[in-house]
């Protein structure tokens, strides 16, 4: 009596696959999280310092770019952006602005209107040298000439990325406005 070796289904070489691949992805993203500056586990002092100056360094970013927003300037607020096909500013669960100029487009077309955003409960996370993300609550106030203010606010989140010569830039944008006050950062 001769044995034959079972067969192995195909859907289950997928899925055995598909579950090492997603092992591996965790693997990676944890290290990433532990250790997000690329810093070795035994230098913990050179990590730190990496991790509060990219924070540093995103804050003064996110600064520069409310003033921008606030203001009027087109190259101002265009800079803020990556100026390529992987920019996307996503709002309420649709694509908003598709390109820097779009951004330019949406904020021109309130000209003369105050813009005056404030954040709330700020968390910036370092995702390695060159990326970070960053949310918060906001609310923004519209002073329009001759009308009542306008009031707004929900979460912001950005994808941040660090070009050797621009500086930080966003990449990717949302923003979900359900019209009350901004939503606590806390974890439940």
């Amino acid at each position: 009596m001769t044995t034959t070796r079972p067969r192995t289904s195909r859907p289950l070489v997928r899925t055995s696959m598909a579950i090492a691949l997603g092992f591996s992805l965790v693997v990676v993203l944890a290290s990433l999280v532990s250790h997000p500056t690329g810093a070795a586990p035994t230098d913990e002092g050179a990590a730190s310092e990496s991790v509060a100056r990219v924070e540093s360094e995103v804050r003064a970013f996110l600064q520069r770019y409310t003033e921008a927003i606030e203001s009027e300037d087109a190259d101002a607020i265009r800079s803020l952006y990556v100026p390529d096909d992987r920019f996307a500013w996503y709002t309420d669960g649709a694509i908003a602005y598709a390109s820097p100029d779009d951004v330019v487009a949406g904020r021109l077309a309130y000209r003369g209107v105050r813009f005056a955003t404030t954040y709330s409960s700020m968390r910036i996370v370092p995702l390695g040298s060159t990326l970070a993300s960053a949310r918060a609550g906001f609310r923004t106030r519209l002073e329009i000439p001759g009308q009542d203010d306008h009031e707004y606010g929900g979460v912001v989140t950005w994808l941040l990325e660090r070009d050797v010569e621009a500086g930080w830039r966003v990449l990717l944008g949302h923003t979900s406005t359900p019209g009350g006050p901004p939503a606590s950062d806390e974890r439940r």
